[in-house]
């Protein structure tokens, strides 16, 4: 009866040893896929050749604002297909810019229809920035030559260059309109779950 008492004292320590275990493992699994689910997409910036866009004002002929071109590269890493909404260009104060203008395969579309990347695949967008310039006398100065080619071809708009020249020709103004700017998505957990996890990135330019 001894014996018989030890062994089953051992079955159950080893029974609540391994109940323990199963538990841990349960909670790491899920753990690891809550993760997992997070980080399902990636994004990355990446420069484009396409012109910059400078509007003046039809009021002042002043410059009113400047849309800076960027490729963004949206990677679902999962092995199901993952969707999104918007693509939010985030400016560094919120009266610093205004809704992006979204470019897929030449063509315009709305920012706020249903995206949908494949699994294990990746889709890019020409996105444009919108930032507003202001009416101080030492940024107009700067950007005056736009103005008057505009008026010369009367015309209210301009492509002057791309990113890369527009930062060497105005390197302050350029970094006090795109500092502290952020790209971000949400992906749908699904069409009728609600917004999964924000996914965010520093402007890169």
């Amino acid at each position: 009866m001894r014996i018989e008492k030890v062994f089953f004292d051992l079955l159950s320590k080893q029974y609540l040893l391994m109940n323990k275990i199963i538990q841990l493992l349960g909670i790491c699994l899920l753990f690891g896929f809550t993760q997992s689910c997070k980080n399902n997409f990636m994004l990355n910036q990446k420069q484009s050749k396409k012109s910059i866009i400078v509007r003046k004002s039809k009021a002042t002929d002043e410059i009113a604002v400047i849309q800076f071109p960027f490729s963004l590269i949206i990677e679902n890493k999962s092995l199901s297909k993952n969707e999104f909404g918007s693509i939010d260009y985030e400016y560094g104060y919120n009266d610093k810019g205004a809704n992006i203008i979204l470019i897929d395969n030449g063509e315009k579309i709305s920012n706020y229809q249903l995206k949908v990347v494949p699994p294990k695949e990746k889709q890019t967008y020409l996105i444009y920035s919108v930032h507003f310039i202001d009416y101080s006398e030492t940024t107009q100065n700067q950007l005056k030559p736009y103005v008057q080619k505009m008026l010369e071809l009367d015309q209210d708009t301009l492509h002057v260059g791309t990113v890369a020249e527009f930062k060497k020709r105005h390197p302050e103004l350029f970094k006090m309109l795109t500092e502290n700017d952020t790209i971000s998505i949400r992906h749908l957990k699904g069409r009728n779950s609600g917004l999964g996890e924000r996914v965010a990135i520093p402007a890169n330019w």
